[in-house]
């Protein structure tokens, strides 16, 4: 096989444009080649970061002298109409803020950045695919591609299937994508994730965010019949649990959650992307497309090799802490967990 087609579409908005993208949404084979490299990267966990720069820089190209051109080609077949591309206002989940004097649309709070406020309410500023949008790409190979390579794009493209998405906030749960068509009949496992992980968590946590053996994996108790509810249900969780790692106004522990948080004058990293995946996914129930929420936990080894770190032992000790206490008993309490086969 030398190319893999697929028909997909989106399950959940997909912020995704191109050179001005609060013009035009859009699909680019770039940000499709990206979310293939970052989910090929963490199904990476036993390599050492500077074999997994060599591997990766082969197969999705770089730009030092031994990388070259990648041997991936990426091609958008077709073209989003206009009637699919909307600033429309998400639809409306409440949640109250911390002391309940006032709520907020939780789908707003996951996509934040992405509107201005404008006489008392968020307008968008940039225009969202919208959901069942149907999209389609192709993947070509230049050259003579190992299997070992082959299985590795494929991974790569399954697990950004299962638990990523394209685009701006991708990492809450929007740009979700499900396969409608599978002309290459490529072989697709979804249905069971936990087969799915196996091969991936049986090693110890990496220094770059990749699945381990402490890897988790958490989703909502029902299934819901739309996208946004399955969504709100996952956001409302990661939100509430954030906010009851500590007190309001101490940021000691949420700034191992992600950073920077404005107001926390203590700062030691400018920012930190957090080790939380939010995403909605398509089951068939009774003949019936339902959606289930789920957020998936992959740690790394937090500031291990940050030289402007000091004490880095002790910093990687708290993040593993909080996020341990974030895990067990704030999203524990909301969600349930998926028992993974290591």
């Amino acid at each position: 096989m030398d190319k893999l087609t697929v028909i997909l579409k989106t399950v959940t908005p997909m912020f995704l444009g191109g050179a001005d993208p609060n013009e035009k949404a859009e699909l680019r084979a770039p940000s499709i080649k990206g979310a293939l490299r970052f989910w090929y990267r963490a199904s990476k966990c036993d390599f050492a970061i500077e074999k997994l720069h060599e591997r990766e820089s082969r197969l999705f190209g770089g730009t030092d002298d031994n990388s070259g051109q990648s041997k991936l080609l990426i091609m958008h077949e077709g073209h989003i109409p206009s009637e699919s591309i909307s600033k429309d206002s998400l639809p409306p989940h409440s949640v109250s803020v911390r002391d309940e004097s006032y709520k907020i649309n939780v789908l707003e709070y996951l996509c934040y950045g992405t509107y201005d406020r404008q006489k008392g309410i968020n307008v968008f500023n940039r225009p969202y695919i919208k959901p069942e949008t149907e999209l389609s790409f192709t993947l070509k190979w230049r050259g003579i591609l190992e299997e070992s390579d082959r299985k590795d794009i494929t991974n790569a493209f399954q697990l950004l299937h299962a638990f990523g998405g394209l685009g701006s906030r991708s990492r809450n749960g929007f740009g979700g994508l499900t396969v409608i068509k599978n002309p290459s009949k490529l072989e697709l496992n979804y249905s069971d994730i936990t087969s799915l992980l196996s091969p991936f968590i049986k090693n110890d946590i990496a220094e770059y965010t990749a699945f381990s053996r402490e890897t988790r994996l958490f989703q909502t108790k029902i299934a819901f019949d739309c996208w946004d509810k399955a969504l709100a249900a996952i956001g409302t969780a990661y939100k509430q649990s954030r906010e009851n790692l500590e007190k309001k106004h101490s940021y000691e522990k949420r700034r191992y959650i992600a950073a920077p948080i404005v107001q926390d004058v203590k700062k030691f990293l400018d920012r930190h992307a957090k080790p939380y995946f939010l995403h909605v996914n398509p089951v068939e129930i009774d003949g019936m497309t339902k959606y289930k929420g789920i957020i998936l936990f992959l740690p790394y080894k937090y500031c291990a090799t940050n030289p402007l770190i000091k004490n880095q032992a002790e910093v990687f000790r708290s993040y593993i802490s909080t996020t341990t206490e974030f895990n067990a008993t704030f999203l524990k309490e909301n969600l349930e967990e998926v028992k993974l086969n290591a």
